[in-house]
């Protein structure tokens, strides 16, 4: 019996996906704007898509860059925009290295990060695989007393089994997970807030100003966390129970309980303006 495709090329798709970028007439941009547009009501809509990928290509990962190119032009033109509001002297090289800052700072190193995290996480910590290892040894050394007029079919459909319970994550996956998580941060943090900058510089010193500022960002975490929540929740080969408690649960008492009520009740620092002065001031 063969092994599925993902286990014989897995480095297929990373490398399709990477010379489709220099492919526009490949692209599907239409697809992307319309999964960015269902990641604002619907995210579970856009995974759908993945698990029909992998019934027909034998992988996860998109193979079409266009979501990434979107986001990323969405990401320079955003920074662009918080370049000129703060600074509208500066030479070129200054505005080119405020937004490198931003979208490789940002958008790039964290997501390589976070991507990279997640991945070891889901192989290592919240997969099925470690649960059902004890019980495939166990399969293997029962399927000797099979009798050998059914064999053959048993043989065939533990194969299939043990290899739907070894099947890992992929790293490239594990990228388009971050990217679409990181658009709703993308929509709340960057591009609302940027909207609302007078009303951040009115209040700026008061205690409202904290509020709306560390607000709006345990909002854009929370939102990235439960997009990655649907990314992954689905997936046959990792523990929903794990995924839940590990990736979301956890993480968004520590954003709400620690992170802003800390930063808005304890301190009184505004995360906003301090990633603001960050970058731009």
């Amino acid at each position: 019996m063969m092994l599925p495709q993902h286990h014989q090329t897995s480095i297929e798709p990373f490398k399709q996906y990477l010379q489709r970028i220099w492919k526009p007439k490949s692209l599907d941009f239409r697809l992307a704007f319309n999964q960015m547009l269902e990641l604002c009501y619907s995210p579970s809509r856009v995974f759908r898509l993945a698990k029909a990928r992998n019934a027909i290509k034998g992988h996860y990962a998109r193979d079409d860059p266009s979501f990434f190119l979107i986001e990323s032009l969405m990401v320079l033109v955003v920074s662009l925009c918080y370049s000129l509001s703060f600074h509208s002297t500066l030479s070129l090289t200054k505005y080119l290295k405020l937004i490198s800052y931003m979208y490789i700072v940002d958008f790039l190193l964290i997501g390589l990060f976070v991507t990279t995290g997640v991945w070891y996480l889901s192989n290592h910590y919240l997969s099925n695989n470690i649960n059902s290892s004890g019980s495939s040894n166990s399969s293997i050394s029962s399927s000797h007393s099979i009798n050998s007029s059914s064999s053959n079919a048993s043989l065939e459909q533990m194969l299939e089994r043990l290899e739907g319970n070894t099947m890992n994550m992929e790293w490239l996956y594990c990228f388009d997970v971050h990217c679409n998580s990181f658009f709703p941060l993308f929509l709340i943090i960057y591009v609302l807030n940027y909207f609302l900058l007078p009303i951040h510089v009115l209040l700026s010193h008061g205690w409202i100003g904290v509020l709306l500022g560390n607000t709006s960002v345990a909002l854009g975490l929370t939102a990235y966390l439960y997009v990655t929540l649907r990314g992954l929740i689905d997936v046959p080969f990792v523990v929903p129970s794990k995924i839940v408690n590990y990736l979301f649960l956890y993480p968004v008492i520590a954003i709400w309980f620690i992170l802003w009520i800390g930063s808005c009740f304890v301190f009184r620092v505004n995360l906003l303006h301090l990633f603001v002065n960050l970058y731009f001031v």
